[in-house]
């Protein structure tokens, strides 16, 4: 889930205060601000950093972001629906995928299926096998692969 600015967050931790930053424009543990803007941090090895409301450190270069491993983020309810929702979008996905693959296996088996089909469906009085025999399956698939490849020759 990608969450967009603005969001809440709740600082976890205020220790080791950066000289350059004034106590007053310092973060406080358990408190609540709004997070405006997220990056990387290049001097910082590209963690990401915070631009809080509440707090304006603009003045204090270098220092522009709080480090967002300072803050939890505030989970509401349409984050916990939209991380359901998601969870639901993928398994669909996945189900979707099954449903292709299944698909996919029964054209490529229209063959078989449809020689057990008329095998079945025969004017033959006797009670069809549970399974073909397999000399007439080979035969049968044989002669199928053998006129559509002569099909195919033909067609281009």
């Amino acid at each position: 889930m990608e969450i967009k600015a603005p969001f809440k967050v709740i600082c976890i931790d205020d220790k080791f205060r950066p000289d350059g930053i004034p106590i007053s424009k310092w973060v406080k543990r358990g408190q609540e601000y709004t997070v405006i803007e997220v990056t990387k941090m290049l001097i910082q090895r590209g963690i990401l950093g915070y631009k809080i409301q509440e707090l304006n450190i603009d003045d204090c270069f270098p220092y522009q972001y709080f480090a967002a491993r300072r803050f939890g983020i505030v989970v509401t309810d349409n984050m916990l629906l939209e991380i359901q929702l998601e969870k639901l979008l993928e398994e669909a996905k996945k189900e979707d995928e099954d449903v292709k693959k299944a698909s996919r296996w029964l054209y490529a088996m229209r063959d078989v299926l449809s020689l057990q089909v008329r095998w079945e469906k025969s004017q033959d009085k006797t009670l069809p096998p549970n399974k073909i025999p397999d000399d007439i399956m080979i035969e049968q698939l044989q002669r199928a692969c053998s006129e559509r490849v002569l099909y195919r020759r033909t067609r281009r």
